[in-house]
């Protein structure tokens, strides 16, 4: 059975095997705007030991999604996926020919995506959590964008709320001595939840595990 969101067995024993510091390209895409950049991560045994942070652009563009009509659909114009996707992935090979020369780092051939709705283990969005990206429904965008990226290049995605959480709860988690209601709420009950705004709502949710 496939991992959820697209993540090889292959792949999970090379983040096992990881140590020290990887330079990993991300993607944020959005229902009217999509970003790209490249974070810098630090590994131990395929764990992060410290928090994810921003390498390469320091502050990534809103870039607005080119748009199609779509007929019967409440908001007339949406994202074009196939356009989007061309623009996004072409400037992404562009960015990471500049990264591999500026940067010393191991650069991780496999692009983290977070997107709207609820993705499955086959890779597609469970039907109608997507309704303000319509091209996405029963789209593989993480094997798409490996595609479109080229040979011995790969691609996961999760819901962008869930990964908006999970950067929050890395940071709050680096950082707990510095946020002591944090750390005492935490102690209490071991969750951490999140609301996030945009085009549409997103959410996540996390159990923290002492140890």
């Amino acid at each position: 059975m496939p991992h959820p969101c697209g993540i090889s067995a292959a792949l999970l024993e090379e983040l096992a095997s990881m140590a020290g510091t990887r330079i990993i390209p991300v993607i944020d895409f959005g229902a009217t705007h999509t970003r790209r950049g490249f974070a810098a991560v630090q590994v131990s045994r395929g764990r992060f030991v410290r928090a994810p942070s921003l390498l390469y652009p320091e502050k990534p563009k809103k870039i607005k999604n080119p748009t199609r009509f779509a007929q019967g659909h409440p908001k007339g114009l949406v994202t074009d996926l196939k356009a989007t996707l061309e623009k996004t992935v072409e400037n992404l090979k562009a960015l990471y020919q500049r990264v591999k020369k500026e940067h010393r780092y191991p650069l991780v051939k496999t692009v983290g995506i977070s997107a709207p709705g609820a993705w499955l283990e086959e890779g597609i969005p469970y039907r109608g959590t997507v309704p303000n990206v319509p091209d996405l429904e029963n789209f593989k965008l993480a094997q798409e964008v490996s595609r479109m990226m080229g040979s011995g290049w790969s691609a996961v995605v999760n819901n962008d709320g869930v990964a908006n959480v999970l950067a929050m709860a890395h940071y709050l988690l680096a950082n707990i001595d510095k946020f002591s209601k944090v750390k005492e709420a935490l102690r209490e009950n071991g969750r951490i939840a999140g609301f996030i705004p945009g085009t549409g709502f997103g959410a996540g949710a996390f159990y923290i595990k002492e140890g």
